[in-house]
Order: C-alpha cells, then sequence, then structure tokens
C-alpha cells in the first residue's frame, strides 16, 4: 500500500512510521493468511519470537503460545506493558481477499492479526531508536477469544519482574470510521457470564400434554419473565443485557420432550449489578419451574471481568492521539458490551484499552466475528503513531 495514502487522512505520522508502512502491512496480511485457534497459536507465535530477535529485543514464549519481550532504557524508571492479541476464530472467511485465510474454518475476524503487526512494529521502531529510562514490556497473548488467556499470561508472571507500572492495549474497531479514537474513562467493555439452564420436565406423548410436564411451555415462560430483570429490575442508568441465544428440546412433532436447554448471556459493567441480575435470574428460573411442576437447574460460566480504563492511563493516550488524529476524531461514545479478557490485567495495574476507528470504506464496515470482517489498513501506522508517541510521554 503506498505511504500517500495516509495522507488523505490528514493525520500526522512521523517519517519512521512512515517508511515502515509497507512492512506493516505486509505482516499484517501474513498473519492474516495463518489463523490459529485459542491456545493453537504455535506458528503465530513463531513469527513473532523471530520478529523481536530480528529487531534485537529479548524475547521468549510464556504461558504456553503466548510471547514476550522486554526493551529497556538507559536509565530505571517506570515499566509500561503494550499488549496485542494473537488468536483467531472458528469462522470461514468470505472478504475474498487476496490475503485470505489460508487455514479451512478459521479467520482473524476481530483483528488480532492488526494488532500483532502494530505491536511488532513498535517494538521495532522503538528497539531501532532506543529508550531513555524505564522498560517497554511487549505482551503477544494468547487465548483472549477463549477468555481465559489474560489469566494465563499474569499466572505466568508478566506483571511481574520488572513490575508493570501501567498497560496500554489497543483494538481496532470497524463501527467507527478511519482516524476516529476512542479512549473512555472508566467503564470500556462490559463483563461476559454466559449462562445455562436446563429445564426438566415429564415427557408425554403430545396428544396427551396433561399427564406430563411440559418443559418447552416452561422455559417459554422463563424466557419471557427474565425479561423484566432489566426492564423492570435494573436502574436505566446502569447499562446492563441479558440476552437468550438458543432453546432446544425435542425430536418429533408429536412428543412432548423430557428435557429444553436454554443458552445464553450476562453483560454489565458494575459488579453489583453483575451479582443482581445472576441471583435475579436463578430466582426467575426456580420459580416458574415450581410453579408449573418443572425444575430448572441454572449454570453460570463467568469468561470476562468488566475492562475498567485507569482515568490517568487513558487520559494520556486521548491527549497523545489527539496530536496524531487532531482533537476533534478523539471521542468518548458510549461503553461497549462486548467483552474482552484484558479487564483482568486492569485489575491488576492501572490500564486503558484504546479502540482505533478502522471502518468507513468499502469491505470494511462489516462487524467483528462477521465473516466478511475486514479493516482499513491504514489504521496500522495510526496506532503505531500513538503507542511511541505514548511511550515517550508515560516513560517521560
Amino acid at each position: 500500500m503506498d505511504p500517500r495514502s495516509i495522507d488523505e487522512l490528514g493525520v500526522d505520522i512521523s517519517v519512521p512510521v512512515r517508511g515502515a508502512f509497507a512492512d506493516l502491512v505486509a505482516l499484517r496480511r501474513e498473519l492474516h493468511a495463518h489463523p490459529e485457534l485459542s491456545t493453537r497459536e504455535h506458528r503465530t507465535r513463531q513469527v513473532v519470537l523471530e520478529h523481536l530477535a530480528t529487531c534485537g529485543v529479548m524475547a521468549s514464549p510464556i504461558g504456553g503460545t503466548g510471547a514476550t519481550g522486554i526493551i529497556r532504557g538507559r536509565r530505571p524508571g517506570r515499566v509500561l506493558l503494550l499488549r496485542a492479541d494473537l488468536d483467531g476464530l472458528p469462522i470461514t472467511e468470505e472478504t475474498g481477499a487476496p490475503y485470505c485465510s489460508q487455514n479451512p474454518g478459521v479467520m482473524h475476524a476481530c483483528g488480532h492479526d492488526a494488532h500483532t503487526a502494530m505491536l511488532l512494529t513498535t517494538a521495532r521502531l522503538l528497539a531501532a531508536r532506543g529508550i531513555e529510562s524505564g522498560a517497554v514490556k511487549l505482551l503477544f497473548q494468547p487465548a483472549e477469544e477463549m477468555g481465559n488467556g489474560a489469566k494465563l499470561m499474569i499466572d505466568a508472571g508478566i506483571l511481574a519482574d520488572p513490575p508493570v507500572d501501567a498497560s496500554l492495549t489497543f483494538h481496532v474497531w470497524s463501527q467507527y470510521p478511519i482516524g476516529q479514537i476512542v479512549a473512555r474513562d472508566g467503564p470500556a467493555m462490559a463483563s461476559v457470564d454466559e449462562f445455562r439452564i436446563t429445564v426438566k420436565g415429564r415427557g408425554v406423548h403430545a396428544a396427551v400434554p396433561e399427564d406430563g410436564v411440559d418443559p418447552i411451555v416452561v422455559a417459554a415462560h422463563i424466557v419471557t419473565a427474565a425479561q423484566t430483570l432489566v426492564s423492570r429490575n435494573t436502574s436505566p442508568h446502569d447499562a446492563a443485557v441479558v440476552s437468550f441465544t438458543s432453546l432446544a428440546g425435542g425430536t418429533a412433532y408429536n412428543v412432548i420432550p423430557d428435557r429444553v436447554l436454554i443458552l445464553g448471556t450476562i453483560r454489565t459493567f458494575l459488579p453489583q449489578v453483575r451479582s443482581a441480575l445472576k441471583k435475579g435470574l436463578d430466582r426467575v428460573c426456580s420459580g416458574v419451574a415450581q410453579s408449573m411442576q418443572a425444575e430448572a437447574v441454572l449454570e453460570f460460566a463467568e469468561e470476562n471481568e468488566p475492562v475498567l480504563n485507569d482515568p490517568g492511563v487513558a487520559g494520556l493516550v486521548r491527549s497523545v492521539a489527539a496530536g496524531v488524529v487532531g482533537s476533534e476524531r478523539v471521542v468518548t461514545p458510549h461503553p461497549l458490551m462486548p467483552g474482552e479478557d484484558i479487564g483482568l490485567i486492569h485489575q491488576q495495574v492501572p490500564g486503558a484499552i484504546a479502540f482505533l476507528g478502522c471502518g468507513g470504506g468499502e469491505g470494511t464496515s462489516f462487524p467483528h466475528h462477521h465473516p466478511r470482517f475486514d479493516i482499513d489498513e491504514r489504521v496500522l501506522p495510526i496506532g503505531v503513531e500513538i503507542a511511541i508517541r505514548f511511550v515517550a510521554r508515560f516513560l517521560g
């Protein structure tokens, strides 16, 4: 891609970053063509380790299929963690791009290829220029899509030796136009809880429903009653979602089944709201089932903590980003209901996740996790430029 295409955006990109544009795009496309699922990112990690070695950055594997490296300054000082994620999704790509996935049924449909390419390029440019004080610790994290990758990294010691003072994560976002930057204070992304409800009735011939207990009717009442958890039991000032995504049971038109399985998710930003919704759903399930002579077993799988941005780190991101894209493009819309496991690291050290708009052009406005998801690749140098300037400002 021609570096002159960046000029159309009216952004301030330094000469070194402009000079790295072609390699940055090529690296992102190479990663995009070879996606790997969570905890299976062996090839991707090898690419990361080889690139870091070429840059002269001390690097090593961490936590299964992750990788880490460190760039030390000339003097002691603060330590900043920069994080990218590695894994793809179990999706068959439909973009038709020349760099389309070569792994059937696996796709980078969330921008992790872009995140990895930006962080590798940032590391190369920082290593070449050097850092006056402190250190930049690099984290290439596996298994973000599974929701347990950040915990694997924390357990492996990523925040220690040397101890991390703050963290910064970039996430490309196709629902924001190219050049727009979002770095909110406080809630940025929601907690994610998966639930599974097994409704147990008593199967019987459909012609004599009075002889059994119909779990399909019970399940329907549970889904209907649970709509009040947000609309009537949660303050309108507190964002929350209770979504039912699957209802399955029965195999024949003339048989009432013994049980029905319901799947869904709860998402919110505040611990007290999260707890109240989970207790409320349990109350609805048991109450409705008991009133209809059935049984409902509710199980939760906690996936992600909410992502809460530290105001100091997020504020510095906004200040730096304004110098790159212009203050009018640094915006603070409402937080996002999708989840991200970086929230677990934010619980340990002050951190921020910043969203880089990458949509608007032809083929770049499909949502994340869509088989036709793609990005405007001019977002890549924007991310690298902000990262390099942030490092300079944070490490002082």
